[in-house]
């Protein structure tokens, strides 16, 4: 019974953290904008090429009708201002439009 709950419990946390994040996007911020009809915002992050879940967009998009991604929107445009790089980490989900997301992420220079 132990061995077959702690098989279980591992086997659960692996699902959960492979459901985290599948990739990283770390460069400068090329370009960023937003949409003019809608609350959707986007970033191009140097070298960013896709993610496995939502192909090979090269564009991170997110809702910035939000706080978080209102946050999100100053913070990129800061980066991209002083030419400062950021690490996004990659959801393994796609945005409502299909396109690839991030979850988290800094400014790392």
């Amino acid at each position: 019974m132990k061995r077959m709950f702690a098989s279980s419990a591992l086997a659960l946390v692996m699902v959960l953290l492979s459901q985290h994040a599948a990739a990283e996007a770390v460069g400068r911020v090329v370009a960023v904008g937003c949409h003019n009809t809608d609350n959707v915002c986007w970033v191009e992050v140097e070298g960013f090429t896709g993610s496995p879940a939502c192909g090979t967009s090269y564009q991170l998009r997110w809702d910035a009708g939000t706080a978080w991604g209102n946050r999100w929107y100053a913070t990129l445009l800061a980066a991209k201002a002083s030419g400062n790089r950021v690490r996004l980490e990659i959801a393994s989900y796609c945005s409502a439009q299909g396109y690839p997301t991030f979850l988290y992420g800094s400014v790392i220079d």
